[in-house]
């Protein structure tokens, strides 16, 4: 008998663009869980856009699913209602800007519907406090501050890249 796969979902609020720094290392960090036999679905944002759902991504057999979304910072709730809870393993990137950090509570929730699932959430640099220079970006980070003490019980480990 085969071993079954683990199933993980990558989460990124990233859009697609093939000459960004960023968008490539979270390219490689979908293929290097690729290469260690792990199932990986992909959600993300194209270049058109559209939020997507990869299955089996940078492969021949890749399937894309759209995820209804009028309104970017609505993804992780759009998304939750498109998702089953199959997943063993869920990594989400924290997201840039906006308030979808709000609706992120709900993807959490059903995600946990599966007792099994564990779930990662990376703060990509570390301190991002640096990185904010705009009142759209310190209004996004207080949401996010302001949010994580109802979410973080969800989570299994937080994860960063960084100083200290």
């Amino acid at each position: 008998m085969v071993p079954k796969m683990p199933k993980m979902l990558y989460i990124t609020n990233i859009y697609e663009d093939k000459s960004d720094g960023i968008w490539n290392k979270i390219k490689y960090n979908v293929l290097a869980y690729q290469r260690l036999g792990i199932d990986v679905d992909f959600a993300y944002r194209k270049e058109d856009g559209y939020y997507v759902i990869e299955n089996k991504p940078y492969t021949e057999n890749r399937k894309f699913e759209v995820i209804e979304c009028i309104y970017k910072d609505f993804f992780y709730y759009n998304l939750s209602l498109k998702i089953n809870c199959e997943y063993d393993l869920v990594y989400i990137r924290k997201p840039v800007g906006g308030a979808s950090f709000i609706f992120l509570k709900a993807l959490l929730k059903k995600l946990k519907n599966n007792k099994r699932c564990k779930i990662v959430f990376e703060i990509p640099t570390f301190p991002y406090e640096k990185e904010i220079n705009t009142a759209r970006l310190k209004i996004s980070d207080l949401i996010l501050k302001c949010c994580l003490p109802f979410t973080c019980k969800y989570i299994d480990v937080i994860t960063y890249m960084g100083d200290k």
